[in-house]
């Protein structure tokens, strides 16, 4: 009987998680945002939940400009005004109907093109 601990799960390299910029709601989230995850933001509109959003791409462009961002739209067009210039990773689409998205990640999980999105934001749903 053995108690030791399979090689492949120490190599396995964890990423750091995304910081949000708000280190009382990282610490709550154990330093941020877990690769993996997924997130909802709720609240009444207004409040802020798509700038929070939009902040979120900057993070992750700013922690590797390389990384590919969904942005998926139900309703309002993303307020792009709020963008940087300079971020150019940003694939917008805009999807009204649950069932699109659910053949949207369908195929997106299908799909052998290899464009793996790390970050993927849903707005207005």
């Amino acid at each position: 009987m053995s108690f030791g601990v399979p090689l492949s799960q120490l190599i396995v390299e964890k990423p750091k998680p995304l910081q949000t910029g708000y280190s009382e709601l990282d610490n709550i989230l154990g330093g941020g945002l877990q690769s993996n995850s997924i997130y909802e933001i709720y609240g009444p509109p207004g409040i802020g939940k798509s700038k929070f959003g939009i902040e979120l791409i900057i993070k992750s462009y700013e922690r590797n400009s390389n990384d590919y961002i969904l942005w998926i739209e139900t309703f309002i067009p993303i307020p792009s005004q709020y963008i940087p210039n300079k971020i150019k990773c940003i694939n917008n689409l805009q999807i009204t109907k649950f069932t699109e998205l659910l053949i949207f990640f369908t195929k997106l999980i299908r799909d052998d093109t290899k464009q793996v999105f790390k970050t993927i934001i849903i707005d207005g749903f």
